[in-house]
């Protein structure tokens, strides 16, 4: 599927090492040892589209790693944690698509259609959990000795609409909510980011598999420039305008 958007992958410093997955280990990592000239990803080998989305994600962020073209090493590096996530999110994004899921993915044609759908509902409510943590890591910085459990439910129930469970202490399982709050917001920004970029590039240049312009663009205003310039900047400069949440809503329907 890369090699249709204009990544090689053989030809680029990315060494891919897999690992069996089982249900206690981590998620696939990319690791940007000495970019642009060494970048590794740690593959969690597991079946079905969850595993092909993950190693999609991670190999986004290898890609990026990988095309920065700064002399020296000031610049030869990520320009945020949130703008990594963010060229992940694009990569993926390709999973989603028809033509990538009938022509590399081997899916059933009349299966297609239903599975975008899901894929969007699943996401929808993976973004209003996102919301939802969010919100409750403020609320609960704000006046931490309320009862955290009644407001993590209280969120919930606003934000996804689904019932409340209280007599289950949910939020203290969540690993970033006590380890790294600041995680879910780069994830929902990433994820603004992602869809206003793909949102683009679709609108422009057509749809990204099977497309040349969609490796030329991304290495050309995004991935080339390392640390030279602040995420926020190259999203402008790229797409024409400041990062907006209308073309994530657009992706999820609204």
């Amino acid at each position: 599927g890369l090699t249709s958007v204009g990544f090689y992958l053989e030809r680029l410093p990315i060494f891919i090492q897999n690992i069996p997955f089982n249900n206690s280990d981590f998620e696939s990592m990319s690791f940007a040892v000495r970019p642009p000239h060494d970048i590794r990803i740690l593959n969690r080998v597991r079946g079905g589209f969850a595993g092909m989305h993950s190693l999609l994600e991670q190999t986004g962020i290898s890609l990026y790693s990988a095309y920065i073209a700064q002399e020296g090493a000031l610049y030869n590096y990520a320009a945020d944690t949130t703008w990594q996530m963010a060229m992940g999110e694009i990569i993926s994004a390709m999973a989603h698509d028809s033509a990538w899921l009938k022509d590399v993915a081997n899916m059933p044609i009349g299966f297609i259609a239903q599975f975008r759908k899901s894929r969007i509902e699943q996401e929808l409510i993976a973004i209003r959990e996102l919301l939802a943590n969010i919100n409750f890591i403020y609320e609960a910085h704000l006046n931490p000795d309320r009862d955290l459990n009644l407001l993590y439910w209280e969120l919930y129930q606003k934000f996804t609409g689904l019932p409340r469970h209280e007599d289950m202490i949910i939020w203290s399982t969540v690993p970033e909510l006590t380890s790294d709050p600041m995680l879910l917001v780069r994830k929902l920004v990433a994820k603004t980011i992602a869809a206003q970029s793909v949102n683009y590039m679709t609108t422009y240049f057509g749809p990204l598999i099977n497309n040349h312009n969609t490796s030329s663009f991304l290495i050309q205003n995004y991935f080339r420039f390392g640390s030279r310039y602040a995420w926020s900047e190259l999203l402008q400069r790229g797409t024409g305008e400041k990062l907006s949440p209308v073309h994530l809503k657009k992706s999820m329907g609204y």
